[in-house]
C-alpha cells in the first residue's frame, strides 16, 4: 500500500489579504497569533524572503471573518486566559479580576486609557494646538521666538515651549532639554 502524500497550498501574503478582505499587516498579525501558518521561503526572481500563508488557514479565517466571528481564531474566554497567564500567575483571588479584565478589554466595554501627549509636535499638530497658522509658527520660529528642531523634511516644536510662547518674547534656552536623537536645537 502506498501512501499517498497530500501537500499543503501555500499562497502569497497579497493574495491571502485579498482573500480574507484586510490589509497584509493585519495578515501577518493573524499569523503571528498563531491564526494562521506562515512560513518564509527566498523567491529566486528576486532574491528576497517573502511570506507564505497555508491556504487552509487562510480560508478557514476568511469564512469566520464573514460569519462575524469578533476574534477569529480563539474564543474570547481563550484570549482571556492567554492574557492572564501572559501577566504572570495571580494568586487564585486575582486571577478571576485578571480575566474579567481581559475580557472587558477584549469585548470593547473597557475604557481605554489616554494615551500620553508626545513633548515634539510636528509644525502642524503645534499649529492646530495653538490655533495661528501654521506657516505663521515657521516665521515666529526663524525670527528666534520659538525653539524647534529640523527633523526630516520638518520642524518639531515641544509642547512646553508651544505653552510658554509669547508674541515678542525671545525664545528661551535651555541647555537640558535633549531631542532624545543628538537632533541640535534651532535658536
Amino acid at each position: 500500500m502506498s501512501e499517498i502524500q497530500q501537500t499543503e497550498t501555500y499562497i502569497s501574503k497579497d493574495h491571502a489579504s485579498r482573500m480574507l478582505g484586510l490589509s497584509g499587516r493585519r495578515t501577518a498579525d493573524y499569523a503571528q497569533r498563531g491564526i494562521i501558518e506562515r512560513r518564509f521561503e527566498v523567491d529566486n526572481r528576486i532574491g528576497r524572503k517573502v511570506a507564505l500563508f497555508k491556504q487552509s488557514d487562510v480560508m478557514r479565517l476568511a469564512a469566520e471573518l464573514k460569519a462575524g466571528a469578533a476574534r477569529p481564531g480563539l474564543p474570547v474566554a481563550s484570549e482571556a486566559r492567554l492574557l492572564a497567564a501572559s501577566l504572570g500567575a495571580p494568586a487564585e483571588n486575582q486571577r478571576a479580576e485578571v480575566i474579567d479584565g481581559a475580557r472587558r478589554l477584549l469585548s470593547g466595554s473597557a475604557p481605554a486609557a489616554p494615551p500620553e501627549p508626545r513633548p515634539w509636535l510636528e509644525l502642524s499638530e503645534a499649529a492646530e494646538i495653538s490655533g495661528l497658522p501654521a506657516r505663521l509658527l515657521a516665521r515666529i520660529i526663524r525670527a528666534g521666538e520659538l525653539r524647534a528642531i529640523k527633523y526630516k523634511a520638518g520642524l518639531l516644536v515641544h509642547r512646553e515651549d508651544l505653552a510658554g510662547w509669547r508674541p515678542g518674547s525671545p525664545a528661551v534656552k535651555n541647555n537640558n532639554k535633549t531631542t532624545g536623537g543628538g537632533r541640535k536645537l534651532m535658536k
